[in-house]
């Protein structure tokens, strides 16, 4: 009987490994796009004003040692046809949180930051207020922050108070990446 219930054992085991192998259940979803807000500012990273010496500088940050990141589970909703990304409720305190305790608050003005899809830079640049008068001609994102919710608000120069849709398609499509849009499309938080 010893031998009968081994040989059953080993049937079942391989029925199940078998069965998860070609059904696998949930598994966690890695986290595909991700906003960094870095720990250095414009003067720390001696930041020019043109993007080809901005990119190169940013490439070389650590980016585990970010203030925060914000990933597409922390994003209510990304409208792309204004570059605004509005946080979840929850990611909008830490926002705020974390932007007090490092006296960044209220719009991270000057704070850099890389943007990332599936680990891989895909542009940078610094928060910046829409009112500067940098000529940052790299991207910048503004932050507004409306009843404890923050939007960002991503442009590919710092060109206020000109529309987003009045830029060029070729200085729009520096942070108009088409997998970034695919993937918002896909977890339902576009809006076009």
């Amino acid at each position: 009987m010893r031998n009968g219930s081994s040989y059953l054992v080993l049937h079942v085991a391989l029925l199940v490994g078998l069965c998860t192998s070609c059904c696998p259940g949930p598994r966690a979803k890695a986290q595909s796009y991700q906003l960094h807000i870095l720990r250095y500012d414009l003067d720390d990273l001696g930041l020019g004003y043109e993007y080809e010496q901005v990119w190169p500088i940013l490439l070389d940050v650590d980016l585990t040692e970010s203030i925060l990141t914000i990933t597409e589970d922390d994003i209510e909703v990304y409208d792309w046809t204004e570059q605004a990304m509005t946080l979840t409720r929850k990611a909008s305190a830490r926002s705020q949180e974390a932007a007090l305790e490092g006296d960044y608050f209220p719009n991270w003005a000057g704070q850099a930051f890389v943007v990332t899809l599936n680990g891989e830079p895909q542009y940078g640049g610094i928060f910046e207020a829409p009112t500067s008068a940098a000529a940052a001609r790299f991207p910048v994102i503004y932050a507004e922050s409306e009843q404890d919710i923050v939007v960002f608000y991503l442009r590919p120069a710092h060109m206020y108070p000109i529309q987003y849709q009045d830029l060029p398609p070729s200085l729009r499509s520096i942070i108009e990446i088409p997998e970034i849009h695919d993937l918002f499309l896909e977890e339902g938080k576009l809006l076009e």
